[in-house]
């Protein structure tokens, strides 16, 4: 298990984070807690459509960051996949620990866990049936090219912790992690980050080359 406290601290603000470990699956107690309150609830702002609806089938087109909060919504509130939440929230936070978790200044609160544990959900945890939730909200969601794309995206999602290295105030942040570096569209992020901050998420790849879109984000 990996020791408590052993993470590295990310600031503001609030994204998909999570406690590195040798392995980046199981417990992250670094960063762990119960959870409290609705489990059902989306305090991460999330959109709760997208449920019971058609798939779209739409003409190739690149991932847009709607696409990917539709894609978390679903992985947060289907039926289809309670009971593996429920299972993926107990490994997660490994509410079995009697101890306490300790929390870095701004990361213990309730959405702040919750999305820490979405992201991870969505892309980590594996299904009985050997598939992750992301894709299978995608093959639920859409059809046709959007679901290729959308699967694409998915398979190639990736979990960095890296550094702010420019920011372009109302429309993206360039990360660095050693000798790469990725584009991240996002109005959000470009207006809350400043350089050299660090930050941990998972990066969603767009067509363009470079250019990524962080998943979930609020």
């Amino acid at each position: 298990m990996p020791s408590r406290g052993g993470t590295v601290p990310v600031e503001p603000p609030d994204l998909v984070m999570h406690a590195l470990t040798d392995s980046h699956v199981g417990s992250r107690r670094g960063w762990q807690t119960e959870m409290s309150g609705d489990p059902q609830a989306s305090p991460t702002g999330l959109p709760s459509g997208g449920h019971g609806r058609r798939p779209r089938t739409l003409e190739a087109m690149a991932l847009t960051a709607s696409q990917v909060e539709e894609i978390a919504s679903w992985c947060q509130v289907s039926a289809d996949l309670e009971r593996e939440r429920q299972h993926a929230r107990r490994r997660f936070f490994d509410e079995d620990d009697p101890q306490p978790a300790r929390y870095w200044p701004g990361a213990g609160d309730y959405t702040s866990r919750v999305r820490r544990f979405l992201g991870w959900f969505m892309f980590d945890h594996e299904l009985p049936e050997g598939d992750r939730p992301a894709a299978r909200a995608a093959r639920a969601l859409y059809r046709g090219a959007v679901q290729a794309e959308a699967l694409r995206a998915v398979d190639g999602t990736r979990f960095v912790l890296a550094v702010v290295a420019s920011v372009l105030p109302g429309r993206s942040v360039l990360l660095e992690m050693e000798a790469e570096r990725f584009e991240i569209r996002d109005r959000r992020w470009s207006r809350s980050l400043t350089p050299h901050a660090s930050v941990s998420a998972h990066l969603m790849p767009t067509e363009r080359r470079g250019q990524w879109l962080v998943g979930p984000s609020a």
